[in-house]
């Protein structure tokens, strides 16, 4: 497996993604306007540079001391102090291979060979555009709370004539750091893949024939001697042929029963060639909502869309739910005509329309997402998930159509509650709302916001528990007395319980780490300051969850419309030569449709129209006159939808 990140586009595939790579060195170089080593910095860094190409990732940070004037410092001083403050550097020039500071310059060389043969437990591809767009995908596991996604866009070729040191051209000239200083915090505990997109403005004193942009995920909870780099990558800002984007901001959107989402998804040509996109969707939603898209001001089902090179246009996808709630997608596909791979781009909207429990899980608590599907499916809770790093930054939640919202807060002491989250909170709760918070770090993560903790939730803090050994309900007189766990000993918080707010559970060292509060509008809030997946086993995570809903009542079960299990079992054979045999698996007889669209979306025939029987059901295609290619055979009937992709060779 090599050692490289992957950074991929959103949805695009026409980009391969490289499994088993070399992991690709970042070689920062820090330099200043005044002292006499430069001219040697640079050209070491240049060398290296032209002899690696884009396996080489050179970002030049330019700093302020021991003079202020340096131009490329004054474009972005915010960006360029973040990168050398954060190595601790007090003087330059200095260099940095893979997040390692080094002591000279004739190091760099001697490392960027062996680290190029070290193997990466992820992979990065690089897709350039309006919006930067990120696909961290993690092959194995990477501990460390700390990891955290850098964007770079670099400018070569810039010439200071009046530079004090006589380095009249510089390159790799750092401009902007995406998403922020601060970089994007990213999960390498849990394998798979986490999607970002940052906007970028592009400044019109930028020469964007000389731009690259250079990624990497950096560990920065280390000394600052050791930023261990997990891999970089650097690509050109246009890609030469065919090459797009296809990306959109939100891919998720809660909605109350009856309302109408918008979705809008952007088309980007970074390709150096005009080039023209095929669009059209698919949908899988309940019983009585409605799907349709837009390109300007036409509503389309299909349509074409030509773009010259770095232009980009607008799509919009809108979702109207019915009177019930549910849980519904809506797949947007595009191709291109110039790419001759066939390759179909796919962007899945996903619209939540309330029902019994909404878990949202921080940026922080995304490795232990697996604990609580687990908890959700041994007690049969019926549930739609909101993961910050996944899903965006949270909507306001103060009307969410949902009986109860599980708050998975984690340990995060990076990012303060924000005035919405507070607002949603509060509100959520005085409207009747039902809330699980678990979390380690609330009293730290709502900061200064005294008020918020103290009068709201009903708690003083009371210091850090750094390894607590378990956990009791002590008090008497509620469903959660008798309760006893075992902690794994990380990190928990105590507290002092404010009236009318009333304590439930002890940490070994006696102090309170839970309480439970009903509000005047008919809410109940369980809060416990400790981890809930630190309860060391899951019997008696189950226990816990059963006193939760014993104690808010039930979650007020309502029987939404949500699509009913149904399984596509096979098509057979798959590539196929002139006949498809499908056979379908039915919970109930009623009434589906089988039909066949070509990669352009126009319906090539109804295969099926008629009552299907439960259980068992088998029906044969016949493509004689159809040309080789590939077909998507969709089943549907009242409230679901299906889709198999199939290929016909002859």
């Amino acid at each position: 497996m090599g050692r490289s990140i992957i950074i991929v586009l959103l949805s695009v595939l026409l980009i391969s993604t490289v499994f088993c790579a070399p992991r690709v060195p970042l070689l920062e170089r820090f330099t200043n306007t005044s002292c006499g080593f430069c001219p040697p910095c640079g050209v070491m860094c240049d060398t290296l540079s032209v002899r690696y190409g884009e396996a080489l990732a050179v970002v030049e940070v330019h700093c302020n001391w021991p003079g202020s004037s340096d131009p490329y410092y004054l474009a972005a001083p915010t960006d360029n102090q973040a990168r050398w403050t954060h190595y601790a550097i007090s003087g330059v020039p200095a260099v940095s291979v893979d997040g390692y500071q080094i002591a000279s310059w004739s190091s760099a060389a001697t490392l960027v060979g062996p680290l190029m043969s070290d193997l990466a437990a992820i992979d990065l591809t690089v897709i350039p555009g309006d919006n930067i767009h990120v696909q961290v995908n993690v092959e194995f596991p990477i501990s460390g709370s700390n990891n955290r996604l850098f964007v770079a866009v670099i400018e070569d070729s810039l010439y200071y004539p009046s530079a004090p040191n006589g380095e009249v051209w510089a390159n790799n000239v750092l401009r902007k750091l995406l998403p922020s200083s601060s970089g994007q915090l990213v999960d390498l505990m849990t394998v798979g893949t986490q999607n970002f997109s940052f906007p970028l403005s592009l400044n019109p004193s930028w020469n964007t024939d000389n731009l690259q942009i250079v990624a990497w995920v950096q560990d920065m909870s280390a000394p600052t001697t050791a930023y261990n780099v997990h891999n970089a990558k650097v690509v050109e800002w246009r890609l030469m042929g065919y090459y797009h984007t296809f990306v959109a901001e939100r891919m998720k959107e809660l909605s109350s029963p009856g309302d109408t989402t918008r979705f809008v998804a952007t088309i980007g040509n970074i390709g150096s060639y005009d080039d023209t996109y095929n669009i059209w969707f698919r949908t899988e939603v309940p019983a009585g909502w409605e799907v349709w898209a837009k390109r300007g001001t036409e509503t389309f089902d299909s349509t074409g869309v030509t773009l010259a090179s770095l232009a980009d246009s607008d799509v919009e996808v809108f979702v109207k739910t019915s009177g019930f709630g549910g849980q519904g997608e809506v797949k947007l596909l595009l191709k291109s005509t110039g790419d001759t791979s066939g390759t179909i781009d796919t962007l899945t909207f996903t619209v939540m329309a309330g029902g019994d429990v909404l878990y949202i899980a921080s940026q922080a608590a995304v490795t232990a997402l697996p604990y609580f599907h687990d908890l959700f499916a041994d007690n049969g809770v019926p549930y739609h998930e909101w993961s910050i790093s996944r899903d965006g930054s949270l909507p306001d939640l103060s009307d969410a159509p949902y009986n109860a919202i599980v708050w998975h807060e984690g340990l995060n002491l990076e990012a303060s509650l924000t005035l919405q989250d507070r607002t949603s909170i509060k509100n959520f709760l005085n409207n009747g709302g039902k809330m699980l918070v678990t979390s380690s770090s609330w009293a730290r993560t709502v900061g200064s916001i005294f008020d918020f903790y103290y009068t709201h939730i009903g708690a003083i803090s009371d210091g850090t528990e750094s390894a607590p050994s378990s956990v009791t309900g002590t008090y008497g007189g509620t469903v959660f007395t008798g309760f006893s766990a075992t902690l794994g000993g990380e990190v928990a918080e105590g507290f002092a319980v404010v009236s009318p707010s009333r304590g439930i559970l002890r940490l070994s060292s006696g102090k309170t780490c839970g309480l439970i509060r009903d509000y005047d509008g008919g809410g109940k809030l369980v809060y416990v300051s400790f981890k809930l997946e630190d309860i060391a086993n899951e019997a008696s995570r189950d226990d816990f969850w059963a006193r939760v809903v014993e104690y808010w009542g039930g979650y007020d079960v309502d029987e939404y419309d949500i699509p009913k299990a149904m399984s596509l079992v096979s098509a057979y054979p798959n590539p196929f030569n002139g006949v498809l045999t499908i056979e379908v698996s039915l919970e109930t007889a009623q009434d589906y449709t089988i039909e066949a669209f070509d990669i352009s979306g126009r319906l090539v025939e109804t295969i099926y129209n008629g009552t299907v029987p439960a259980k068992g059901f088998v029906v044969r295609w016949e493509t004689d006159d159809l040309p080789t290619g590939l077909y998507l055979v969709k089943v549907s009937g009242i409230g679901f939808s299906k889709e198999l992709k199939t290929l016909l060779i002859k």
